[in-house]
């Protein structure tokens, strides 16, 4: 699956700055220095570390997107190795049966965020923090891991959506020191009172110059009818799984996901608060829960005036599988063979549904498109399409403007009043992105044609 990903952004991707790209991308075209990459503000999130590493990688490719999005793609490589050393470390054994977890941490269905608009900061990098946090929560928590925990909450905090890995954090901390406060267990107070001052003070320094923004003109709240707010959460579980279009079956088995995930919280809470001692288990599912449903709630909140069905967005997927680990991390906790084993079916059936769409697809397709959903490729083409469109009435003509009559938003999504001009410019100075070889017509196109067609017939797009 690692080498799909390869092939999928080999095939697929179209170098080319795309759509939110010129805008986050901002601190990158004004010079601006590490620390204003790390706070750079998108919607409501900040860009943090990744940001940081993102911009080594392109500048030393030349901002090469291609590149940008093979180092996005090896996010998910290193989630699925982290996510089985998480389920060993949690059990004490791998099976067989445990192999759906790196089948679902590189599913094709997270495409947006790798082919379409890379940006590491999003969901790939947070997965990969998440995953990092709930492998120290497994191990006994010293004053020293309650530290390592802050730090990771920091970077969480700045980092796309994983500003709800540090909600989590943040939340264990408290509900522990609660805990130990009432036990009179006083000594027990150090550690979850570091992890709190650390991620408190990372909040201070998130909030300076802060202004939020949802990035959907439009939100308001309440939205009615009421029901909706659930059903695009249901609907983004099930997007999770490949489920799309929002039929019975989808929407009965996002409802049993989001029942179960919302029980599994309430009752492991509720052990913890009670136990004489408090489970690894129990933490990670506590974490990871609160996690998914923190982030679905957040989103469903901001996005629901678009639509329920704006829930399958595929740049939502990646994070969503939180609720998954969680449930894992719960029957781990039950330590009953029955819930093992529900959990189990439930990540196999996330694996299984996207490959359906594989046996009606010709053979000679399936590089890059393995486990991928004909939705999703539909998307995929469609998208590459239109920006291989832009690109090449830009390149007849050497109009940025010409181009965007032939082919409205093409490449950016508001660029009457957006400064695209001056940033084109900068590019075409530099030699950067889809400038780069100026001598050599379409060197823009993707890097591999398994199909032997033709992307460029002066229609863009795969077609004989």
């Amino acid at each position: 699956m690692s080498l799909n990903w390869v092939a999928a952004v080999a095939r697929f991707h179209v170098e080319g700055i795309y759509w939110d790209q010129w805008m986050f991308l901002e601190p990158m075209f004004k010079g601006e220095g590490g620390l204003a990459l790390f706070t750079q503000q998108h919607g409501p999130h900040r860009q943090g570390i990744a940001f940081i590493i993102t911009s080594w990688i392109m500048d030393w490719s030349g901002w090469d997107t291609r590149v940008e999005a093979l180092w996005v793609a090896s996010l998910l490589m290193v989630a699925a190795v982290m996510g089985l050393i998480w389920k060993y470390r949690l059990t004490g054994r791998l099976g067989w049966v445990d192999l759906w977890l790196p089948f679902a941490v590189l599913a094709m269905r997270q495409y947006e965020n790798v082919i379409l608009v890379p940006n590491a900061s999003h969901s790939m990098f947070p997965l990969v923090l998440m995953l990092g946090a709930a492998l120290v929560l497994l191990r006994d928590l010293s004053v020293r891991r309650w530290l390592v925990l802050g730090v990771i909450g920091v970077l969480a905090l700045f980092t796309g959506f994983a500003l709800f890995v540090w909600g989590a954090l943040i939340g264990l901390a408290v509900l522990v020191g609660i805990r130990e406060v009432v036990r009179k267990q006083y000594r027990r107070l150090s550690g979850p009172a570091v992890a709190s001052a650390v991620l408190l003070a990372g909040l201070g320094w998130f909030l300076h110059g802060y202004l939020f923004n949802p990035a959907s003109p439009g939100a308001t709240f309440p939205h009615y009818p009421l029901m909706d707010y659930p059903l695009f959460v249901v609907r983004m579980i099930a997007s999770r799984m490949g489920m799309l279009g929002g039929d019975t079956e989808a929407i009965l088995w996002g409802w049993v996901l989001l029942g179960l995930a919302v029980a599994g919280w309430g009752m492991a809470c509720w052990r913890m608060v009670r136990a004489d001692e408090i489970k690894a288990p129990l933490m990670t599912a506590v974490f990871f829960l609160t996690v998914g449903m923190g982030y679905a709630i957040f989103t469903a909140l901001g996005r629901v005036h678009l639509g329920v069905e704006g829930g399958e967005a595929s740049r939502y997927t990646p994070l969503m599988i939180s609720f998954w680990l969680g449930l894992v991390a719960w029957a781990a906790a039950t330590k009953w063979r029955g819930w093992n084993m529900a959990a189990a079916i439930l990540g196999w059936a996330m694996v299984v549904v996207p490959w359906m769409d594989m046996w009606d697809r010709p053979w000679r397709d399936w590089p890059g498109t393995l486990g991928m959903g004909e939705r999703s490729r539909t998307a995929i083409v469609w998208t590459t399409s239109y920006k291989t469109k832009w690109l090449l009435a830009w390149q007849e003509t050497g109009d940025w403007r010409e181009a965007e009559k032939q082919v409205p938003y093409g490449v950016h999504p508001g660029p009457d009043g957006s400064p695209l001009g001056d940033q084109i410019s900068f590019l075409e100075e530099r030699n950067l992105s889809f400038l780069a070889h100026p001598e050599t017509d379409y060197s823009w196109l993707p890097w591999w044609n398994p199909l032997g067609v033709s992307w460029v017939q002066g229609m863009g797009g795969e077609h004989e």
